[in-house]
């Protein structure tokens, strides 16, 4: 009885984690109080992707809290291997778990519209989300503040800061991992805790042992596949669906900022119930699993003035789908625009101790420029007039 009791107890003070990625691992205390706080009851549900699973037609993506305790494990590794930082290492960690804690609900698709109303993305606007709550009692008692956290997670506090928001950081080592994992992504796979524990801080800035080269190689293959994956037809559509259902919400004046202190399902009810028509179809169309088609796409490394005109300002993609709506008969909803860039693959600038480059560094990493446009299925007969229009906003002949 009493053996049952004390391994009774020792379960319910003890938090042991089963990740899907390292395995077992015992949360530190100040961990574990900090994960069982609202703010963070909030992070489990809002998902690593921008959709929520119950929208998403790629398998079921893990929440952004369940990727901040991968963060919280590889920062531990990397603190077990600096003893020489260990005065940094309880902020260290906090962070690392708290990283995405500012993200408004959908992550970065809704983090546009954010930045737009509040002047935060979804790192700084992490000071608004812990401001006067149980995480910020939790940190005093650690010796730490919010605005310690918020420095470190914005990368603000360099050179330390960099091993989570940097070329290559333990935050991306995580996420590239996570979300290929659970999505089904085949193929070459990597050992992020070993990457992490290669990181080394010496003379003010981090280094990476020479032993994890080919490790680093595989995690830039696997990001650029991962990120490949992301702009595929089946994800990207309902991506940009829910992206066009909190555009028109943002734009016609149904949003305010509580709406970025929301988690996804919460938000989700909120485009449904208390927004435009417009808005409402788009989010009931997406429940139903009710995907548009994606009826134009260009990619390019090497684009014209007029695609950066476009791929360069997000605030361009509401009137282009407007001007597509009006112009050819369609309601706002039924068509959705996406103009943007990216690097698919990362250059790493962590130098190794023997001062060599990252594997396969490209000097010229150029970033990829995609334009795409989705309609409607009943409006399946209109797609050639797309192209059409498309050809000639971008001034580039298309097939």
């Amino acid at each position: 009885m009493l053996n049952f009791l004390q391994k009774f107890l020792f379960e319910r003070i003890n938090m042991i984690y089963k990740d899907v990625l390292y395995g077992e691992w015992e949360l530190p205390e100040f961990l574990k109080k900090i994960s069982q706080t609202k703010e963070m009851a909030r992070l489990r549900g809002i998902t690593q992707s921008s959709i929520p699973n119950t929208m998403n037609p790629c398998g079921a993506i893990p929440s952004r809290f369940h990727h901040g305790l991968g963060v919280a494990y590889l920062a531990t590794k990397v603190s077990e291997k600096n003893p020489q930082i260990s005065d940094y290492a309880v902020l260290l960690r906090a962070s690392a778990l708290l990283h995405d804690a500012g993200n408004p609900p959908f992550s970065h698709l809704s983090e546009y519209f954010l930045k737009e109303m509040t002047g935060m993305d979804g790192e700084s606007f992490l000071a608004e989300i812990l401001d006067g709550g149980e995480v910020e009692k939790i940190l005093a008692n650690n010796g730490l503040t919010v605005s310690q956290v918020v420095k470190f997670v914005t990368g603000d506090d360099k050179p330390l800061s960099t091993v989570l928001n940097g070329s290559m950081d333990i935050d991306n080592l995580d996420n590239v991992a996570r979300y290929a994992h659970c999505s089904g992504l085949r193929g070459v796979k990597y050992n992020g805790a070993k990457i992490a524990s290669s990181f080394i801080f010496a003379d003010g800035q981090w280094l990476l042992k020479n032993e994890s080269r080919g490790e680093v190689k595989k995690w830039q293959d696997t990001r650029g596949r991962v990120y490949g994956e992301i702009y595929n037809k089946r994800y990207f559509s309902a991506a940009m669906m829910l992206h066009r259902a909190v555009e028109l919400a943002f734009f016609a004046g149904d949003l305010t900022e509580d709406f970025f202190f929301l988690d996804d399902m919460t938000a989700v009810y909120c485009l449904a119930i208390t927004c435009n028509p417009d808005t409402k179809s788009l989010v009931h169309r997406l429940k139903l699993w009710d995907w548009y088609d994606e009826v134009f796409s260009l990619e390019t490394s090497e684009p014209s003035d007029e695609i950066r005109r476009y791929t360069e300002n997000w605030k361009t993609r509401a009137p282009a789908a407007d001007f597509l709506a009006e112009t050819l008969g369609m309601k706002k909803g039924q068509v959705c625009f996406y103009a943007g860039k990216g690097k698919d693959k990362r250059t790493v600038d962590v130098p190794f101790i023997s001062g060599k480059p990252a594997p396969d560094n490209p000097a010229e990493d150029k970033p990829i420029h995609r334009i795409k446009v989705y309609i409607a299925p009943e409006c399946a007969r209109l797609a050639g007039e797309v192209r059409k229009l498309m050809s000639q906003k971008i001034q580039t002949p298309v097939s």
